[in-house]
């Protein structure tokens, strides 16, 4: 108890028992916790960044921020894209994004399906009674492999319902609803509506079952499992030192200090 500086214990004897009362002072030592965690500098091996907010009108309510994370992760989206990112989803209350161009090694054979790319994904978070932008690092598995391209491996029913990035203008995110080796009818998240895609600027995003079609054709076998746990270092020992150093370089390179991802709410850029 002397150790932690906690009081020493106390004894109430009595002829049928002994009571041993200890005191952890709880109260006290959350408040001196919360207290270092305001003061001190980022820990370790966090992946946590304090969002701070301004306004000419005064005091933000964190209440009515909080219910606007939507907005606040839309306006990153976009950002985030406009920076060279390429976001991957944005769904759940997450963004996950790579940098475009930028992949990790896998056999020549398997890039002619599949790409490994270094994704991280943006979450907001609230603790505390503050809210906090959370970045942690993931995979992302894509196929390259166009609709009409794909029409010659498997059936057209296997990719219908599938999510995709289509190009109508710029590279959209959406749901296959019908193709063929000619159109592919394609819902769109942004606009909430259907337009007909030339299907070779349709690239389906693959569920393992379908990857694992593809990837039976290559001469020499590749082990995908273990390929995507070793590329999310879920292989490597003391994987979050090194998960948490990923995210602070995707902060810094992310350009997160300068982005406008504020802009749609009545208060002044976001700074972390």
């Amino acid at each position: 108890m002397e150790a932690i500086s906690l009081p020493a214990p106390r004894y109430e004897v009595s002829e049928s028992q002994t009571k041993v009362i200890l005191y952890s002072k709880a109260v006290e030592r959350e408040a001196l916790m919360r207290s270092a965690g305001t003061t001190t500098p980022n820990p370790e091996f966090t992946n946590l960044f304090p969002l701070r907010f301004s306004s000419a009108q005064g005091r933000l309510d964190i209440a009515e921020l909080g219910t606007r994370r939507g907005e606040m992760l839309r306006a990153l989206e976009d950002s985030l894209e406009a920076h060279d990112w390429f976001v991957d989803s944005a769904k759940h209350g997450r963004v996950i994004t790579h940098k475009r161009r930028i992949e990790l090694p896998v056999p020549s054979g398997v890039t002619r399906y599949l790409r490994f790319y270094p994704a991280y994904s943006f979450k907001i978070r609230e603790y505390w009674g503050r809210l906090y932008l959370g970045i942690d690092y993931t995979l992302s598995v894509k196929n390259v492999l166009n609709v009409v391209e794909l029409l010659r491996k498997v059936g057209a029913a296997d990719l219908s319902g599938l999510s995709a990035s289509a190009y109508w203008n710029k590279w959209r995110r959406g749901r296959i609803v019908s193709c063929s080796a000619e159109w592919t009818i394609v819902f769109f998240y942004e606009f909430k509506s259907e337009q007909q895609i030339p299907s070779n600027k349709v690239i389906p995003n693959l569920p393992r079952r379908l990857t694992d079609t593809l990837l039976i054709a290559l001469p020499t076998p590749f082990d995908i499992s273990r390929a995507i746990k070793q590329a999310s270092l879920a292989l490597e020992p003391g994987a979050s030192r090194t998960r948490a150093a990923k995210s602070k370089f995707c902060y810094a390179v992310a350009n997160v200090r300068r982005l406008r991802v504020l802009r749609m709410l009545p208060v002044d850029p976001a700074t972390l």
